[in-house]
């Protein structure tokens, strides 16, 4: 299969380390070449000029790099390749440079961003489902009022209706301003937004890494990566080869290096469900095993994986933090804890993906604990729900239109509350996690995860679930294949304009 992601970015130089390919010409002109090694299309929505030490070939980089010394089709392992080094890329240009730290950024409509590394004979297996988006609007650097704001609200409305995508995109840097510092888009509802920690000791935030919560309390960020001072590949218009070792590589800081590290893990997750290593771990690629994984259930398995950081280096002092709090969210992601790959890890994962449940109703997934299976290592018992969540109005208060509960209940009727809850329920998010620790996961036991509509404003909802731990299941029973269909339309609620949209106030996360 051929992995696309998209990026959008100020520029991406094929001409350095990570990309680099002289047998095969790019034409910049929106045209997909899957012949191409690395950068099958590049969209110059603003310009096709290249930046020198760029902050998209970084980004890019961190997802998907991997050199290739002699210019052709071969790559071959270099010192910094990407997360999902054998993925491709599909760009579209947002910037235009105008000289060293400067730049303006132009954000696209929402169809042209998201369906880049779309049609032109791309089946629905190849075409691009994750995005990377190292960009974002600062409410305080713009002294805006923090709210739900419209480009929330158009992503959310994006997402919602093709929920088989995933975008991942910076928190921002605002966090030396401490709580309620999020970006938008990164305070949407149907995003991945992603923090920055510390490469060492690495479980600590970056003391710029945004804090949430969102303008309607919801957690944020979800996800924790490293960002601070990442290794990747740097732009030099004026020089051709691949070259790590004659300074084709830069390092960089910030929210966006954390997000293509996230974007990466998304990347390999969607391999995992395609070749076939779900569930033994094993690859197995004949078609009777091939999942195509929604973008719910790709962010449900991030989220999952997620390990409890220490805190936040603030001004040179260590302040302390939990799991979804402001500070880590969902903590650091870690696919050794999400997914079971065979002779690397012990645990087993159980996919629920692309079920629809109807008002009221509730899903039952029952699980029996065997700590056999895990070599007696001992390991949580984890459950993740995501749902896509229809846009909320701008401004609003409380933005959630469906409300899906989740528990875990054991067999002597103790019940399990997601997001760090002891009592009550979690009407504020459409992402919930639920984890037991090892010392109350029970040998031989059964747990059930439930899944409710506890409200909705339509017939069904559908939704997402990942589960993790050491128990017996019945294996694929509860991935449908048929494709996500499109949510309706809702009065009330906008769709992104067609004309452009030109962010003053956007900026790239350096």
């Amino acid at each position: 299969y051929i992995y696309i992601h998209i990026i959008c970015d100020l520029s991406l130089s094929r001409e350095r380390a990570g990309y680099f390919q002289s047998d095969n010409p790019l034409i910049r002109d929106k045209r997909i070449d899957t012949t191409q090694r690395k950068i099958v299309q590049y969209d110059p929505y603003v310009d096709d000029v290249d930046e020198p030490a760029g902050h998209g070939t970084h980004c890019a980089g961190t997802i998907a790099g991997h050199k290739s010394p002699d210019g052709g089709a071969t790559s071959s392992d270099g010192t910094q390749d990407g997360v999902a080094r054998n993925a491709k890329i599909a760009f579209i240009d947002t910037g235009a440079y105008c000289g060293p730290g400067c730049g303006t950024l132009s954000i696209p409509p929402t169809d042209r961003l998201m369906n880049t590394g779309s049609g032109e004979g791309l089946d629905e297996d190849s075409e691009a489902k994750v995005h990377s988006a190292s960009w974002g609007i600062s409410f305080n650097r713009q002294g805006l009022t923090y709210q739900y704001d419209s480009t929330a609200k158009n992503m959310d409305n994006y997402l919602a209706n093709h929920w088989d995508k995933l975008m991942v995109v910076a928190a921002g840097n605002d966090g030396r301003d401490r709580g309620k510092s999020m970006n938008s888009p990164g305070i949407a509802k149907n995003v991945l937004t992603v923090g920055a920690g510390l490469t060492s000791p690495f479980d600590m935030v970056v003391d710029f890494s945004s804090e949430g919560p969102t303008p309607d309390g919801r957690i944020a960020p979800m996800i924790v990566a490293p960002g601070a001072q990442i290794s990747s590949a740097k732009a030099e218009p004026a020089k051709t080869g691949e070259c790590e070792a004659d300074g084709a590589l830069t390092t960089k800081s910030g929210t966006s290096m954390a997000t293509p590290a996230v974007a990466g893990s998304a990347a390999l997750v969607r391999q995992y469900f395609m070749e076939g290593y779900y569930p033994t771990g094993a690859k197995d690629s004949s078609a009777s095993v091939k999942i195509n994984p929604s973008g719910t259930l790709v962010k449900a398995i991030l989220l999952n994986s997620g390990q409890s950081m220490k805190g936040k280096r603030v001004g040179g002092e260590d302040v302390d933090s939990v799991p979804y709090d402001n500070i880590q969210g969902f903590g650091l992601v870690s696919l050794a804890d999400a997914l079971r790959l065979s002779g690397k890890n012990n645990i087993v994962a159980r996919a629920v993906d692309k079920v629809e449940v109807e008002d009221g109703q509730e899903m039952e997934y029952e699980v029996v604990v065997n700590k056999t299976i895990c070599n007696g290592e001992e390991v949580e018992l984890r459950a993740t729900l995501v749902w896509p969540d229809p846009a909320g109005t701008s401004g609003c208060r409380y933005c959630l239109i469906a409300d899906l509960d989740l528990t875990l209940t054991d067999e002597d009727g103790n019940v399990y509350l997601p997001n760090g809850l002891t009592s009550g329920k979690d009407s504020t998010n459409n992402a919930e996690r639920i984890v037991i620790s090892p010392s109350d996961v029970e040998d031989g036991k059964k747990y059930t995860a439930t899944v409710k509509a506890a409200n909705l404003d339509r017939k069904t909802q559908a939704f997402s679930m990942a589960m993790s731990g050491c128990f017996n299941f019945d294996g694929q029973e509860d991935i449908q294949f048929a494709k996500p269909a499109a949510a309706p339309s809702f009065v009330g609620r906008s769709v992104m304009a067609s004309a452009m949209a030109l962010l003053g106030a956007a900026y790239l996360m350096l």
